[in-house]
């Protein structure tokens, strides 16, 4: 009995989830947002609303930076959205180094597991080993950099992709999910990454499960203990 405790044991801790990959996601709630580690992999949806979105970078040492554009992949769907990356030289002013062109690029399908819906990837900054599966970005020295998101009416809806590292962290899927809680609508008139909700549960109810069953076996295996020992002692 004690062996198979053992083996129960070590496939729990085999199959247990210890982290799983978490793209962190923020709804962009204003027109200015700082972007704390740009190398992390993170998406922000935004909504132009009538102005421009600014995301704000400041690195102390050399970084790779991975840049991308997303839409809604729905009717007739608005790719007239731009991005524009300056950098501030040590004069203080602000130097136009990318522009990431929504018209001209060659916008491809999308389809993105964490929230269950079709995409359109349009321009990007990034290596030339970056693909769909595996983006990577270019190497950028120390510095502050802005990014400016734009639209031709800026009216547009976006996904700004920054990033290229994924993380692999359970308190990322948690952070995730609070942001649920917020009643923001998505793109396709639901709220943000409901779908993802469920599979959340589903990696946190795995754990628990296997934790139970690793409860109920220690107990059965004391019960049975307790049951031999009395009747080595009747006997």
């Amino acid at each position: 009995m004690l062996l198979k405790l053992k083996t129960i044991i070590f496939f729990s801790f085999l199959f247990f989830p210890l982290g799983v990959s978490a793209h962190q996601f923020e709804v962009i709630s204003s027109d200015f947002t700082i972007i704390e580690d740009p190398m992390i992999a993170q998406a922000f949806y935004g909504n132009l609303n009538g102005v421009t979105s600014t995301f704000q970078i400041a690195m102390e040492e050399d970084f790779n930076l991975y840049i991308g554009l997303l839409v809604p992949d729905i009717k007739e769907p608005d790719k007239n959205i731009f991005a524009k990356i300056y950098f501030q030289n040590k004069e203080g002013e602000r130097e136009e180094i990318v522009f990431l062109d929504g018209i001209e690029s060659k916008w491809r399908k999308f389809y993105k597991k964490l929230g269950g819906k079709n995409y359109l990837w349009g321009p990007e900054l990034a290596s030339q080993n970056s693909n769909d599966l595996d983006t990577e970005g270019v190497n950028m020295i120390a510095g502050d950099y802005t990014i400016e998101v734009y639209g031709k009416e800026n009216t547009e809806k976006f996904v700004l992709i920054v990033g290229d590292e994924k993380i692999f962290d359970t308190k990322a899927i948690l952070r995730n999910s609070k942001i649920l809680q917020r009643p923001k609508e998505d793109f396709f008139g639901l709220f943000i990454l409901k779908k993802f909700f469920g599979q959340t549960l589903v990696y946190l109810l795995v754990p628990l499960g296997i934790i139970f069953l690793f409860l109920f076996t220690a107990i059965a295996i004391a019960i049975k203990q307790v049951r031999d020992r009395m009747k080595h002692l009747e006997g």
